[in-house]
């Protein structure tokens, strides 16, 4: 038999309309679900606008493929490889924080639950799962013991304020110059002959000072 003659056998269909009402609901839950995580409870705190957008854009994504290519028999090697893959890219041109890389993985993780559970599980228990991560998620970021303290560097002019016996001192004086709620600090690095000292700060982040980056500070020449 030849191969116009197979491929005439089985036709590809120009349209399934319940497998496309199939994949529409599946892809509205999830998108439901990922606006929640990613609104309410991430770009409520860091108003970071790019971040918020990408998780739902390699959510939707990630979903798309694991649910297209579901019907291969080889759901949990691309469940891992999606993980292994999305977990190393790490957004090469920019050090991703852990809280970024924290949403990033659960955004491809809830992807990869809706995509592969869909149809062959109840929609109660694919409920559940998503309300399960959102109620964790919303745990760490509305009770103040399981927030997380926010780091950042300064290169502080004036090492001998940075001495332990004025700790409180230059932990006053930063809070008024950076605004930042700042809990402790350390030094991480002394440069005698510029008379500097990198401060390390910690912090509990309000919304929006997250993405202000201008402390942060590449101390490389400082050695």
């Amino acid at each position: 038999m030849s191969n116009a003659m197979l491929l005439n056998s089985n036709p590809i269909p120009i349209m399934d309309w319940p497998a496309t009402q199939h994949l529409l609901a599946a892809l509205a839950l999830h998108l439901f679900f990922s606006i929640l995580l990613v609104f309410p409870l991430y770009y409520q705190k860091s108003k970071r606008r790019t971040y918020a957008f990408s998780f739902l854009l390699i959510g939707a994504v990630v979903f798309l493929l694991s649910f297209l290519l579901s019907d291969i028999k080889i759901k949990l090697g691309l469940a891992l490889g999606l993980f292994a893959i999305f977990g190393i890219i790490r957004y090469r041109t920019l050090q991703m924080p852990i809280r970024e890389m924290t949403y990033l993985f659960t955004t491809i993780g809830m992807a990869v639950i809706n995509a592969l559970t869909a149809g062959s599980m109840s929609i109660s228990e694919v409920v559940a799962s998503n309300l399960a991560i959102l109620l964790l998620f919303a745990v760490k970021e509305k009770v103040p013991l399981f927030k997380n303290l926010e780091e950042k560097n300064l290169v502080y002019v004036g090492i001998d304020k940075a001495h332990p016996n004025r700790r409180e001192e230059l932990i006053a004086e930063l809070r008024e110059k950076t605004g930042l709620p700042i809990e402790r600090i350390s030094v991480a690095k002394y440069n005698i002959l510029k008379d500097t000292a990198v401060l390390r700060l910690y912090y509990h982040s309000s919304p929006g000072s997250e993405s202000d980056d201008s402390l942060q500070s590449d101390d490389g020449d400082d050695d």
